[in-house]
């Protein structure tokens, strides 16, 4: 599988200026830190969007369709992430859909497709 270059955030309201107005994949994963270093990271959704950082804000809001996601915001949980690569428009199906079978994140919050 291709490389990508992963950058991070919380998942969390106030973050997103962090988050580019770009086309990419994205992963919210639990991520279990000490010291800052992450020690295990557990990724529990992956999508896509031509705006990662509109997206991001939209799967933030109260109204998030997604019931998993939706869990995350209400139970104020705080050690879930929001990882992200910038990928070329054309590339974002075929990524999205190879990472969610490789990281099996269809067991957790991703519906198949």
């Amino acid at each position: 599988m291709q490389q990508h270059r992963w950058n991070f955030t919380d998942y969390d309201r106030g973050t997103d200026i962090a988050v580019p107005q770009e086309a990419g994949i994205y992963v919210v994963a639990r991520v279990t830190r000490r010291h800052g270093l992450p020690l295990q990271v557990e990724p529990w959704y992956v999508g896509q969007s031509i705006d990662l950082n509109r997206r991001y804000r939209q799967h933030l809001d109260h109204t998030e369709p997604n019931p998993a996601l939706n869990r995350l915001l209400i139970s104020g949980t705080n050690d879930f992430e929001f990882w992200w690569s910038r990928v070329s428009r054309p590339d974002l199906t075929r990524i999205e859909k190879r990472l969610i079978n490789d990281l099996e994140t269809w067991k957790k919050a991703n519906r198949r497709r």
